[in-house]
């Protein structure tokens, strides 16, 4: 009964150094070759995040606005407690009930829902010039001239989203390389 003996040297073989640093250098190369395409693909993901979130608070400020027929007012806000006075909606917003007060203040007024987006993203979300809020009044449209809000990461416009008159709420897909200013 010959038994094979359990120290050949093919059931000691391993890994050499120089096979271990050649699956070492193709990991990192491939980690090389998609770690941008993997950053770029999350931005664009928080891009229509942010775009979704703040469609859905449009919508919370038309539904409130016609269910209990009174104003309601979207505003950038960077603290979740007052209004901005900028078009720069990237830091966050506030939805406030502010009837009958047209000029109501977030402190003066009774805020529904706020949404602050991390300081630390890339995704910038800006309103037409001159339109620092969004108000709807209870019959559901929304007051002044047709509302647009550009969706920006990296200085290109990723998206657009539009409010008009009527209150209603569309998205556009915009051009490769739109810029955003």
């Amino acid at each position: 009964m010959n038994q094979p003996s359990t120290a050949t040297p093919h059931a000691m073989r391993g890994l050499t150094l120089l096979e271990a640093t050649m699956v070492m250098a193709i990991g990192l190369i491939l980690g090389a070759i998609t770690l941008p395409h993997m950053l770029k693909l999350t931005e664009k993901q928080r891009a229509i995040s942010s775009a979704n979130l703040l469609v859905s608070h449009i919508a919370l400020a038309r539904n409130h606005a016609v269910t209990q027929r009174r104003v309601a007012t979207l505003c950038p806000s960077s603290d979740g407690t007052s209004c901005r006075a900028d078009n720069n909606w990237s830091l966050g917003w506030l939805v406030m009930d502010s009837a009958p007060n047209p000029a109501a203040t977030a402190r003066s007024a009774r805020i529904l829902m706020t949404a602050q987006l991390p300081a630390n993203t890339r995704v910038h979300i800006y309103s037409n010039k001159g339109r620092t809020r969004l108000r709807y009044l209870p019959d559901g449209r929304s007051t002044g001239a047709n509302t647009s809000f550009r969706i920006c990461t990296s200085g290109a416009m990723s998206s657009k989203i539009v409010v008009s008159n009527g209150g209603r709420v569309r998205s556009e897909a915009t051009p490769v390389g739109t810029s955003c200013h």
